[in-house]
């Protein structure tokens, strides 16, 4: 998916802005709408990404933290209330230390995990 048809679809949905709120908006297969959603980061114009109360669990959380790695526009991303195990929380950490962006500013996961924070914490 590429950036165009990300913004298409955007536009397509009433979106408008790099603000982009699916909270409680993600049905079915999770994990294969984290990795719709983060091919939509690639494309470098989104800088807020909220996807709270979704139980993304892991997988999503491991789709998001690739999407992390390859971003250089997104500062805000929340994932609260998603059931984010150790898995997830080590690939989120992993996504943060590796990331060449120092755009991410804020990252609400909404539970205590100390690589996790430790990773946030160093960049």
């Amino acid at each position: 998916m590429g950036d165009k048809f990300g913004r298409g679809l955007l536009l397509a949905a009433g979106v408008e802005g790099a603000s982009l709120d699916l909270s409680q908006r993600i049905g079915g297969d999770h994990a294969t709408a984290c990795q719709a959603v983060a091919s939509m980061l690639s494309g470098g114009w989104l800088t807020e990404l909220r996807l709270e109360f979704n139980n993304i669990g892991d997988e999503g959380a491991k789709a998001i933290a690739e999407a992390i790695r390859a971003s250089r526009s997104l500062t805000s991303l929340h994932l609260m209330s998603n059931d984010i195990g150790d898995e997830g929380a080590k690939a989120l950490a992993a996504g943060v230390t590796a990331s060449g962006s120092q755009a991410l500013k804020t990252l609400m996961v909404g539970f205590s995990h100390a690589g996790l924070k430790a990773a946030c914490q160093s960049k």
